[in-house]
């Protein structure tokens, strides 16, 4: 990211006054919409590819041709390079096994719970992806999208931690079963177990199940 902002800003000043208001806006588009998040910065590399391209094409013609070729093969020489030094295993595409609670998800499919899940906030993605329309998740990443900031910040810091905001949120939202991630070493989330209303009835590397 840090290479193609200097690329990118490098291109701009070629350009001098002479600046298309496109590019202009892309560029601008992408420093914001990546600064909102850590996960959008991605989308700045989509914004201001083209506008660094346009910018260095105008360098000296002996060296045109050059920063082309480099700019247009070096997306699928970093991508082939990422794929022979991946940790995945072949063909390494997709997430690496146990990094989430494929198991836990394939409980919940085959027993079906009723009712509504107060969910992991890091899972919220993956369930969504895997559960919509059957289930809808209880919170996700989409925290700076449609989550009230102090919802998200509640949930994050007492909710799964705090008994009394835990039993809470259950009657408020009327949560009939739990999704969470398995962290049989954090002593915060013990209220849970041992409360007589809760039944442990999946526990797998990643993910536990209580209804």
């Amino acid at each position: 990211t840090l290479l193609l902002a200097g690329l990118t800003l490098a291109g701009l000043v070629v350009r001098g006054r002479d600046q298309e208001p496109w590019d202009l806006a892309l560029v601008l588009f992408g420093v914001v919409f990546g600064l909102r998040a850590m996960r959008f910065v991605p989308f700045f590399a989509f914004c201001a590819l083209l506008p660094a391209a346009a910018g260095l094409a105008r360098l000296p013609r002996v060296w045109e041709a050059r920063t082309r070729h480099f700019l247009t093969l070096g997306a699928p020489l970093t991508a082939l390079l990422i794929a022979f030094t991946s940790p995945y295993p072949p063909p390494r595409l997709g997430t690496l096994p146990q990094r989430y609670p494929e198991e836990a998800v394939a409980f919940v499919k085959r027993v079906k719970p009723r009712g509504r899940m107060l969910n992991e906030f890091d899972f919220g993605g993956y369930l969504m992806f895997h559960l919509y329309p059957g289930y809808r998740v209880h919170i996700d990443g989409r925290n700076d999208m449609i989550y009230p900031s102090r919802f998200f910040a509640r949930f994050v810091r007492r909710t799964l931690t705090d008994p009394a905001v835990f039993r809470e949120a259950v009657a408020r939202w009327k949560v009939q079963w739990l999704f969470l991630r398995n962290r049989p070493d954090d002593g915060s989330r013990a209220h849970i177990d041992g409360d007589p209303r809760w039944v442990l009835v999946h526990a797998s590397q990643m993910g536990v199940v209580y209804v």
